[in-house]
């Protein structure tokens, strides 16, 4: 917000029957991880120890309901999805309510977000550069149909079903490249090479990704409100333990930046990388040489191939960004 961007917030609601599976697996790491941090701890490992608390982590209701009463206290609006939270952001892309979805979870792309934003809540920390993707692009140069891409990143693996053994990223893009979808390349692909397993639901799950549970765009309101600084110092210093003069200084850095243009662009908050080209070749008239005569040949020449271009490349405009949180 220092930087002109407006944040909405969006809240997971309640996952999709067939994600259960997946969340019991977190749920056995989480307890891995437990152990492990234990380990840690008697080891006197403080790196392991730290990397095991992070695994440990689990969002609970209480946390989301704490998020919530912060930014309404900041005046910074939210929205419950009724669903899942990458789903609701990537309808109001499309709705055009905001300028794109900001998440780690590339299933984004999938439920059909224009515009998805990684890294952009780890530059400061990491010093990891922020990267958009273009859905619009990313289809182009893949040469895919916006289904067939969604078939494609059920093939790769998502958090709904199990993915098919053998069949990684590059096998499963060549599959649909040659079959066009999943129902055909399934009658067409070796059992023996490519196991399917048991609960491989995939048109359940192409229809959560094509049909989510999403807010209408008519049912949210996005409105931006001064902050209410009796309400943030109460919930943040007295019930939360956080130091006044950096809550305040917080304050004021938040009403400065409602002040900015709401019209600043991304491209102002990081470094902008465009795709690598080659410069243009110059062609100059000149006299002409006699040609001299090689003794030897230049065993060091080389020749340098085409220059790869990136598939999707990293660009930034401006409006709203929407951030997900899980």
């Amino acid at each position: 917000m220092d930087n002109g961007i407006k944040p909405v917030w969006v809240f997971d609601g309640s996952p999709p029957q067939f994600k259960l599976d997946e969340l019991k697996k977190r749920s056995e790491n989480r307890e891995k991880a437990t152990e492990e941090k234990k380990k840690a701890e008697e080891e006197g490992d403080t790196e392991r120890v730290v990397q095991m608390e992070r695994r440990i982590v689990k969002v609970s209701k209480e946390h989301a309901d704490d998020c919530k009463r912060l930014l309404d206290a900041l005046g910074v609006p939210w929205v419950q999805a009724p669903g899942e939270a990458e789903a609701q952001c990537a309808k109001m892309a499309q709705d055009g309510l905001v300028y794109g979805c900001a998440t780690e979870d590339m299933d984004a792309l999938t439920f059909r977000t224009s515009k998805l934003i990684r890294n952009l809540t780890q530059t400061e920390i990491r010093k990891i550069p922020i990267c958009e993707f273009d859905l619009e692009k990313t289809l182009e140069g893949m040469d895919l149909t916006y289904e067939q891409f969604v078939d494609l990143c059920i093939l790769c693996g998502c958090d709904y079903i199990p993915s098919i053994r053998g069949i990684g990223p590059k096998t499963a893009y060549k599959l649909i490249k040659e079959h066009g979808t999943i129902e055909v390349l399934l009658q067409k692909i070796n059992d023996t090479k490519f196991k399917v397993p048991e609960g491989f639901l995939f048109e359940q799950v192409r229809t959560l990704f094509q049909k989510p549970d999403v807010l209408d765009k008519k049912d949210i309101s996005l409105a931006w409100k001064d902050p209410n600084d009796e309400s943030v110092l109460k919930f943040l210093v007295d019930e939360k333990g956080f130091n006044k003069d950096r809550v305040l200084n917080g304050l004021q850095r938040l009403k400065a930046s409602k002040s900015k243009s709401s019209q600043k662009r991304l491209d102002s908050y990081f470094k902008l990388i465009p795709s690598p080209q080659k410069p243009p070749v110059v062609q100059t008239k000149s006299k002409p040489k006699t040609p001299k005569k090689r003794t030897k040949p230049d065993d060091d020449t080389t020749t340098s191939g085409p220059s790869k271009k990136r598939a999707i490349s990293p660009t930034c405009q401006d409006k709203v960004v929407t951030s997900s949180k899980n």
